[in-house]
């Protein structure tokens, strides 16, 4: 097998895995830093049932933990993580990811 034949097979297999985690997250939950706080945002058409576990990260505050829905979270609801980001203040746009239950993002 040649070097870029390879390299695209394990693009491939890099991507496939991806995929496959983010299937496991409720649809449309996305992710959104607002200051020293992050946002967790439903922006599918389903609600995200209560018990969901999910783990987030922003890279570049060095920050993670997981998040328990105790209640459903409504299409087009947000749930406020208050202060998780500890002393760094960071402008919306700063990337942060999602995982399902208690794996890294």
């Amino acid at each position: 097998m040649s070097g870029l034949a390879r390299v695209a097979c394990l693009t491939a297999a890099m991507t496939a895995g991806s995929t496959a985690l983010a299937d496991d997250l409720p649809p449309g939950l996305v992710c959104r830093v607002e200051g020293y706080d992050l946002a967790l945002i439903n922006t599918g058409a389903t609600p995200v049932a209560a018990g969901t576990v999910i783990g987030w990260s922003v890279p570049f505050a060095r920050a993670d933990g997981r998040h328990d829905f105790d209640a459903p979270l409504p299409s087009g609801g947000m749930v406020m993580l208050g202060g998780v980001l500890e002393s760094s203040y960071l402008r919306p746009g700063t990337p942060c990811h999602l995982a399902p239950g208690d794996d890294d993002p």
